[in-house]
């Protein structure tokens, strides 16, 4: 990472400054980073208030048991979920994960 920072692949001047997609944009260029651990990173190192990963697999199985649906939740079903928790889905984030940490979802 600091290498592709240091060779101008990847540009994180005034990050602040940057959407989380402009971000996300920038981080998945370092191979080995793809759009979750990009998100991870928004949630953990910049403390973004509004990152809600449709693609974590963690995250979809506390909505799916949290629903009591048979089957993991597909992408239209996360959105309008998540939606709901604008302009802080990271909570919503955090205490789902809580869910799946403490065994209560499996």
């Amino acid at each position: 990472m600091l290498k592709k920072i240091k060779d101008g692949v990847v540009n994180i001047d005034n990050i602040d400054s940057l959407t989380d997609e402009e971000i996300i944009k920038e981080l998945i260029k370092v191979k080995g980073i793809n759009k979750c651990t990009a998100e991870m990173f928004l949630i953990f190192s910049l403390g973004r208030m509004d990152v809600f990963s449709l693609q974590n697999l963690g995250i979809k199985k506390a909505v799916q048991w949290l629903y009591i649906i048979p089957e993991l939740p597909n992408r239209e079903f996360l959105i309008n979920f998540s939606d709901n928790f604008k302009p802080y889905r990271t909570v919503v984030t955090l205490y789902l994960w809580g869910g799946t940490n403490k065994v209560i979802i499996k």
